[in-house]
């Protein structure tokens, strides 16, 4: 219990400080859109706040945003995972195999916003998984799959957000956001750009 109101409070923390995020990249993904009947387009952002060393995934759906905290640790996690799923990649290409099967999941705080309202329904805790699944001999692809976010304050408040699938090349992309050697140029490079524009008063 101690150890989940820590998370809380730290989640707290790191959710009011947004002045310090900084856009890492932007990327595409799909999804099932329900009314359309068809996989839909997405968009996808990875923001990064260099004091807190904290990296926000945030997913834009019609008229919620979702945004996953990844502390180091929770990175680690997320990194490995991505790994396996390019070594799986390869495997079955290698193989002409097509396989379905859940790769890991991992427990990160997370928070959902209406777009015309600024209150954030944040949670402790929101349950992510990874999958593996083949669409045919020559696509695989990663599928992040979501579950049910509630606002701490009131269960009454949830999403659950769509799952997410993303192609190879995303996944290579969507890797970086998770590497550490890529968070530390980018933090140098922010360093360098800031000392820059002192210069300029």
């Amino acid at each position: 219990m101690k150890n989940l109101v820590l998370v809380i409070f730290s989640f707290l923390c790191i959710t009011t400080s947004s002045s310090q995020e900084e856009v890492l990249f932007n990327l595409r993904g799909s999804y099932y859109n329900d009314s359309l009947q068809a996989m839909t387009s997405c968009k996808l952002q990875l923001k990064y706040n260099l004091k807190k060393d904290v990296v926000f995934f945030m997913i834009s759906e019609e008229s919620v945003y979702v945004s996953y905290l990844f502390t180091k640790d929770h990175r680690d996690s997320m990194y490995i995972m991505l790994e396996k799923y390019l070594t799986w990649q390869k495997k079955a290409i290698e193989m002409d195999a097509e396989v379905d099967k859940e790769i890991g999941q991992m427990n990160t705080p997370a928070y959902f916003s209406y777009y015309n309202t600024t209150e954030k329904h944040m949670t402790g805790y929101a349950v992510l998984k990874t999958y593996f699944l083949s669409q045919n001999l020559d696509w695989h692809q990663l599928i992040l799959k979501f579950g049910i976010i509630e606002d701490r304050k009131n269960r009454f408040i949830s999403h659950k957000p769509k799952n997410i699938y993303l192609d190879k090349s995303q996944v290579l992309e969507f890797k970086k956001a998770f590497d550490a050697n890529y968070l530390n140029s980018f933090k140098e490079t922010m360093k360098k750009q800031k000392s820059i524009r002192k210069l300029f008063k």
